[in-house]
């Protein structure tokens, strides 16, 4: 689909029209989370390719810190004092929980773990205010070929 268009006519055909369109003065955005699966004789046709970094686990950690997990309390209305994250746990998620470039790995273990222990409140086994350190992230949380690590504090909804 994209061979014409960005070839050297810069003509893109509409079925459903039934005609040519001149798109010489389009710019083509494409994005790809792994370039690698794009043939080269698509990636020739592109003028530029920008490579973003994925983010470092440092990076993971101040987003967590400062967005994700402010977020996940504020829309469960638990007070910011309830439930706090060691910086050791946040790295041990982002470096050994955590497989894509971005953040959604982080948010989906940060939610567990507070699901966690939310559920250890309501059975009476965690203490409020309670901390989450490294311990607690490995005694709960999956890795990554999904064998349970640890004992688990089970959690229903």
């Amino acid at each position: 689909a994209l061979i014409k268009p960005l070839g050297p006519t810069k003509q893109f055909y509409d079925e459903y029209v039934g005609t040519d369109y001149d798109v010489s003065s389009t710019v083509w955005i494409a994005t790809a989370n792994d370039i690698s699966k794009i043939p080269d004789y698509i990636q020739n046709r592109f003028d530029k390719i920008i490579y973003i970094s994925d983010y470092s686990v440092e990076e993971k950690v101040a987003i967590a810190k400062h967005y994700t997990i402010p977020a996940i309390l504020d829309d469960n209305g638990i007070e910011k004092d309830c439930i706090t994250f060691t910086d050791k746990a946040l790295r041990t998620i982002a470096s050994e929980y955590c497989f894509d470039a971005g953040v959604r790995d982080m948010k989906g273990n940060v939610e567990d773990l507070i699901c966690k222990v939310v559920s250890g409140w309501s059975r009476k086994i965690l203490g409020n205010p309670f901390e989450i350190d490294e311990n607690f992230v490995k005694d709960n949380l999956v890795c990554s070929q999904g064998v349970k690590k640890g004992r688990r504090i089970g959690f229903t909804a």
